[in-house]
């Protein structure tokens, strides 16, 4: 009968035991040398990969327009999907994956980061979406508001114009035939009022 355990080591890392039990009945563990070879690679890639950041960042930093070229060459495809997730839109996707480029490449001399190069990467596109979708919920709700404000202007003035300009000129009307009616001859003028 056969089954494992799996423990987590402090890095981070699942070592896996293997747990025997022999047909006498005693429990054997094993843990063969196959998991620790994996723990030891895994941590060497990392330390490699770290390593390999800061070289890459201290090389952007000294002004290397080629190592910027094969961070940006190396990462663009995989960020500008991750963009296009966000945002929908291919255009934008280049445009914010372009814009963290080009931030980073200014501040490449105050540049410093701690963590893996290729998680900051991914965390500034993410902000930059981020942001980027709040702005354009912003510009939505203005242009709502904005035709809300125009519906309300086209209303008034076709009520004005329905109702208003006919009271207006009705009593632009009776006012005129009022003076007219006053300059008649005074005979003329009475047999008109009294017609009515």
């Amino acid at each position: 009968m056969t089954g494992t355990d799996v423990v987590n080591s402090h890095s981070g890392i699942c070592i896996c035991f293997l747990q025997i039990k022999e047909l006498n009945g005693s429990i054997k563990y094993y843990y063969g040398e196959f998991f620790f070879i994996l723990h030891n690679k895994l941590s060497r890639i990392i330390t490699a990969s770290k390593l390999e950041d800061q070289e890459i960042l201290k090389r952007i930093s000294q002004n290397d327009k080629k190592a910027f070229e094969e961070l940006f060459s190396d990462n663009y495809p995989s960020l500008y999907e991750y963009a296009l997730f966000y945002v929908g839109n291919g255009q934008q996707a280049e445009d914010i994956v372009q814009d963290v480029f080009l931030k980073i490449w200014d501040s490449r001399k105050r540049l410093s980061i701690k963590s893996s190069l290729k998680g900051y990467l991914y965390r500034c596109i993410h902000n930059q979406c981020i942001q980027y979708l709040r702005h354009q919920q912003v510009k939505q709700n203005h242009r709502a508001s904005h035709r809300a404000k125009m519906e309300e202007v086209q209303l008034m003035n076709r009520l004005y114009f329905e109702y208003g300009c006919s009271n207006l000129f009705k009593n632009e009307i009776k006012s005129l035939v009022a003076k007219a009616i006053e300059q008649l001859p005074e005979k003329t003028n009475e047999i008109f009022v009294l017609s009515r």
